[in-house]
């Protein structure tokens, strides 16, 4: 490879992540501050959930063709979402759960 091409590739790949994160944030955010019972009524009964010194943590799992692919976790403290992690890959946010309000 010469030199116009690993910048290319680096570009690429810089670009890349800054728009597969860029598209997550406002799905995940939107999610902080949401009481337990919504989510339960948006996303229906969770597949794992325990209580750790984190909080109260509720998981959903992806599936693909009936394989779990990834996973969900809210971590809510006094009955409220305060932080959304997905393993699912940067690109992952994209089909990512948004909260609805119901209001």
């Amino acid at each position: 490879m010469n030199a116009i091409s690993v910048k290319a590739l680096i570009l690429l790949v810089l670009l890349s992540v800054l728009v597969g994160c860029a598209g997550s944030e406002p799905k995940m955010s939107s999610w902080l501050g949401v009481p337990q019972d919504e989510i339960v009524n948006q996303l229906g009964d969770p597949d794992r959930s325990w209580t750790d010194q984190s909080g109260h943590i509720l998981i959903w799992i992806r599936y693909v063709n009936g394989t779990p692919t990834c996973q969900d976790r809210f971590t809510l403290n006094q009955n409220k979402i305060v932080t959304y992690f997905s393993d699912c890959g940067m690109w992952g946010g994209f089909n990512g759960p948004v909260y609805v309000t119901t209001e």
